[in-house]
């Protein structure tokens, strides 16, 4: 059980709500997901910590709250997790910890109780179903997540749905009740299905992900993330002919367990993908949102995490890019670093602090440090009817979490921060410092006719009136043929990153944008350039080694 839970009492008629801290006792609870909304309604604080462990009055909790315990008792199940009433809120210690365990506490929970169309906790879980006479007929409207096509769809009808931190309680827990406005909808590791019955799960998940736009992604979950009692992954062939990755019981033969590095790979940048689309009131909570998962596909691989990336895969992980699919040249905004300064005390004395205790930044280099969604092209992730080849540009040198020096003229705060260091085959001279301007980028980026999507990322405070160079830096090409058509050219891929430095000459690099190329290869598995390349330019530079922050 988690630390703190909410004993709703053996007596159906209860009204005192106690706060126990259970410590090794085993017993079923429920949790409950929810939006806050902004509103003011009871939470734990360590003034009422005491108070609530003797008691907390039916009366005053919210109506989502109110309708939770009347379920849990309808259930015969006596606990319930609420995370603003079993974490003391204004304890940083203490949601640091509880933090670090979200997604187990969700994972092990008897069920998941998911208020999908509440705005916040004073929303209740029942509502008065919309009906409609034709005649001596009644018709009741129902919308389903996967039904949505437009994000306002899902923002208006189920803004659960929008919300980070929720994502990975639907990924993890292992039965969901939904509450939506019109209906009741079940999701479990075996089916799914609503209260009205006009979902039939034996369409398939592939019907599924036809229907769901990106954030929609109530149902990208356990489908895609299951395991057997082994801890194994499994395999499982959909009707499109691709792969689906699954976490789960499933009596299947070991050949179909999965040990592709790139399926692994894929499913990851899936996740982060839908992550990075969904809100969060405090953009610092972004890793601590998502560590649940990350955990889990740790647990399975065995891999190193690395700020939102994996160590196993870092060079080809590299290779996101920011903003909406649609575009190929286009700007983004990443987070500003006084996003993750807001729990430090303006008062502090910096050179007193531990340093365990700065502030951690996200790097440059991982798409953590954001303020908006993150792709992976599809090309990294070839359809099953190819051959699909990388070919590494760089190794990876290591990687460590630092105080930066350079910050500290006590102008700004000293940061921690994770540098990557690289030894790079190919490091080519794009813009001098007196042309580094996002419009001048762009529209040299257009002149090259081989450069098929290029983005420019924006909002480095740190690095605000910087007069450095703009290298282009080669990470992976990777190169696709069609096994049905040998004779057929083949398509070469390029990924490389835009980097400048601190100032010139300095040996700090920062990620400032990504450029994807697409060359043909000739039979002899040599590239193909345009008259004007952008591949051709960034395979002239020389061979480095080069940090990057």
């Amino acid at each position: 059980m988690p630390p703190r839970v909410l004993d709703l009492g053996s007596d159906q008629e209860t009204h005192l709500i106690c706060l126990i801290e259970p410590g090794d006792q085993h017993e079923r609870y429920i949790a409950l997901s929810y939006p806050w909304g902004g509103t003011s309604f009871i939470k734990t604080v360590r003034d009422t910590l005491e108070r609530h462990k003797q008691g907390i009055r039916f009366d005053d909790l919210p109506r989502t709250f109110q309708d939770a315990i009347r379920i849990c008792r309808f259930l015969g199940v006596r606990y319930l997790w609420i995370d603003a009433l079993c974490i003391i809120q204004d304890d940083t210690d203490d949601w640091k910890e509880h933090s670090r365990s979200m997604g187990e506490i969700y994972r092990q929970s008897f069920l998941t109780i998911s208020a999908v169309f509440n705005t916040s906790p004073h929303s209740g879980l029942f509502s008065e179903p919309q009906v409609r006479r034709v005649g001596p007929v009644m018709v009741f409207k129902t919308q389903h997540p996967f039904d949505a096509t437009k994000d306002e769809q899902i923002s208006r009808g189920f803004p659960l749905l929008t919300r980070g931190w929720t994502f990975q309680e639907r990924m993890l827990s292992a039965r969901t009740l939904h509450f939506s406005q019109q209906e009741v909808l079940w999701d479990c590791m075996d089916t799914l299905t609503c209260q009205c019955g006009s979902f039939d799960p034996s369409r398939g998940i592939s019907h599924l992900e036809s229907l769901r736009n990106q954030t929609s992604d109530v149902f990208f979950r356990k489908r895609f993330l299951k395991m057997d009692e082994n801890d194994r992954v499994v395999s499982v062939t959909s009707d499109r002919g691709g792969t689906e990755i699954l976490f789960g019981r499933y009596d299947l033969p070991a050949e179909e367990f999965i040990t592709s590095t790139k399926e692994f790979s894929e499913l990851w940048c899936q996740i982060a993908s839908r992550f990075s689309a969904l809100e969060l009131t405090y953009k610092s909570d972004k890793l601590a949102a998502i560590a649940g998962l990350a955990d889990k596909i740790e647990q399975v691989t065995k891999w190193t995490y690395c700020v939102g990336l994996w160590a196993d895969t870092l060079l080809t992980d590299l290779c996101w890019i920011p903003g909406v699919r649609e575009s190929s040249l286009q700007t983004c905004q990443r987070l500003p670093w006084s996003t993750w300064w807001k729990e430090i005390p303006p008062f502090w004395d910096w050179n007193s602090i531990a340093h365990d205790d700065l502030p951690f930044i996200p790097p440059s280099w991982s798409w953590v440090s954001i303020d908006g969604p993150v792709w992976w092209p599809q090309e990294r992730f070839s359809p099953s009817s190819d051959m699909q080849q990388d070919i590494l540009l760089a190794t990876v040198l290591g990687s460590q979490t630092q105080v930066f020096p350079e910050t500290l003229d006590y102008s700004r705060p000293p940061i921690r921060s994770r540098y990557l260091e690289l030894n790079v085959q190919h490091i080519s001279l794009f813009l001098e410092p007196q042309h580094r301007k996002r419009d001048v980028m762009l529209g040299k980026l257009r002149n090259f006719s081989d450069c098929k999507m290029a983005v420019v990322e924006e909002g480095y405070d740190l690095w605000d009136g910087v007069a450095a160079p703009v290298y282009l830096l080669p990470l992976v090409v990777t190169h696709t043929f069609d096994l049905d058509n040998p004779q057929k050219e083949g398509i070469a891929n390029m990924f490389t990153l835009l980097v400048t430095g601190r100032a010139e000459g300095s040996h700090w690099l920062v990620r400032i944008g990504m450029v994807q190329t697409q060359n043909s290869v000739d039979k002899r598995g040599r590239l193909r350039f345009p008259r004007k390349s952008l591949a051709a330019l960034a395979l002239r530079g020389k061979q480095a080694i080069v940090t990057l922050i």
